[in-house]
């Protein structure tokens, strides 16, 4: 009984803070809610889809190629200041990648120039 004006306390301070009221969650570890909580998580899923592809897109798009272009500038920095961690391990790993990914396509590139030279 005493859980019960602090849960009417709490309802009611969500509801000033947040302006709406708070969405009760069915217990998952009980096999007759699972099927409700999976169609929930389906709905959200489809909003967040459907507001992705909408009028949401430019939003994500500003962002995939704010994401990109960071990306991008790591991978094209020099070096990483000789910094020993793991992240830049791995970014040192993949600039190397990226720079053999290259250096293969100039060569391909080359090659293919030749053999028009060639008559190929």
């Amino acid at each position: 009984m005493t859980d019960e004006p602090n849960q009417l306390l709490g309802k009611i301070a969500w509801s000033i803070l947040f302006g709406c009221d708070i969405e009760d969650i069915p217990d998952p570890n009980k096999p007759e809610n699972v099927p409700y909580i999976k169609a929930v998580r389906k709905a959200e899923t489809e909003k967040l889809k459907l507001f992705m592809e909408t009028t949401g897109k430019v939003l994500f798009d500003h962002l995939q190629t704010d994401v990109r272009e960071g990306m991008f500038d790591i991978i094209l920095r020099e070096n990483t200041g000789g910094c020993p961690c793991g992240l830049s391990r791995k970014v040192d790993a993949i600039r190397a990648i990226v720079k053999l990914i290259a250096r293969l396509e100039t060569i391909a590139n080359e090659n293919i120039l030749k053999g028009k030279d060639d008559g190929r």
